[in-house]
């Protein structure tokens, strides 16, 4: 974690870094788009078609959240990288699951997204990952799916959750 000031083009490979490693720990990839930080500041995702819409919006909302969670858990609080199009579509899913919602529950809904997201992140495997990425995109300015598991190392593997045996879990709604 760092205080010190940094630039837009740092700020942005800490939160496109978070965007991938929570893609991949959901069981997302990262397609063709890649993750980039100079041109579109963007982490070009997919996930596995067919969740169930709960499970879907988990997905969405974890994803989106990861990057400016990313970012203000290294940088301590400071967020230079704008993430309202990030909340517009983590809200978006939510009100799509639940279009009944009042605006309080919708609100207490993703304070406990949050919380999620942050708990996921501190996870020293997931951390870790967080790290090498962001430090490989300050370096390259533009990373493949085969960029992003170099760059983890060893740990990719470790990212995603696991059951008995060391069985990679299917990605489920927690309802």
């Amino acid at each position: 974690m760092n205080q010190e000031p940094v630039d837009q083009r740092v700020a942005s490979a800490w939160h496109e870094a978070g965007h991938a490693v929570m893609a991949l720990y959901l069981g997302g990839w990262i397609d063709a788009g890649g993750v980039e930080i100079d041109e579109r500041q963007n982490c070009s995702c997919t996930f596995v078609a067919g969740l169930d819409a709960l499970a879907s919006e988990r997905v969405t909302v974890l994803s989106c959240l990861a990057g400016w969670r990313s970012e203000h858990l290294w940088h301590e609080g400071e967020i230079l990288d704008a993430h309202l199009g990030d909340d517009a579509r983590a809200l978006s899913a939510m009100r799509e699951t639940r279009p009944e919602a009042t605006e309080g529950e919708l609100m207490q809904r993703y304070a406990d997204y949050v919380k999620q997201c942050d708990t996921i992140l501190r996870k020293p495997e997931v951390w870790d990952a967080v790290e090498h990425i962001a430090e490989k995109l300050i370096e390259c300015g533009r990373l493949s799916m085969a960029d992003v598991v170099e760059a983890i190392g060893d740990d990719a593997a470790l990212i995603r959750p696991r059951g008995p045996f060391g069985i990679v879990l299917p990605y489920r709604s927690e309802g």
